[in-house]
């Protein structure tokens, strides 16, 4: 089977089926997400997976954002919602623990950069229209390792893929303060 060509009829009314598909999710569960893969062009300019969330800003909450994994994320996403109902009421830069089983260990919410949201999240933009908040969540792996420190677990497993986890906010960037538990 032959691509589709973007901008044909056939791609346009996909797209439309599938905004609609989003916006109905949105409507009945308050938000929706959706996990991108990168393409052969991407690889060039950003070679990593990444997922996030459309239609919290609706309800006047970050949306959040996933680098490292695409689809995969959509668990870790439902549970911070889920658990925390709000997950942005969490101090952005202050990392809080986790503990769930699957999920233990820590989190910290940085601030996405407008280029950066503008860029990646072009769904969330579609449906909720410009100017909405995004944090990106990041963890620590089984030794409470974060992604920027030496032996992060995934990050050097990624590094082998070929795959990166970049934090948006800037290879600068780090949590501030101490680690609490919430």
């Amino acid at each position: 089977m032959a691509p589709i060509e973007r901008g044909s009829a056939e791609w346009l009314a996909r797209r439309d089926v599938h905004m609609l598909e989003q916006a109905t999710e949105i409507a009945v569960n308050g938000w929706t997400m959706v996990g991108v893969f990168p393409t052969e062009e991407d690889a060039k300019d950003r070679n990593f997976h990444f997922c996030y969330t459309i239609g919290r800003s609706l309800e006047g909450h970050a949306e959040l954002i996933v680098t490292g994994m695409s689809h995969n994320a959509g668990p870790l996403l439902g549970f911070l919602i889920d658990t925390w109902g709000q997950v942005d009421e969490q101090t952005p830069g202050v990392p809080f623990e986790v503990r769930s089983g699957a999920n233990d260990g820590w989190l910290v919410l940085a601030p996405v950069p407008d280029g950066w949201r503008d860029e990646l999240m072009t769904m969330t933009r579609a449906q909720v229209g410009e100017g909405f908040t995004a944090l990106q969540v990041l963890w620590t792996d089984d030794e409470e390792r974060w992604p920027w420190e030496p032996g992060h677990a995934r990050m050097q497993r990624m590094a082998v893929e070929g795959d990166t986890m970049p934090v948006l906010a800037g290879n600068d960037w780090r949590p501030e303060g101490k680690r609490v538990a919430w």
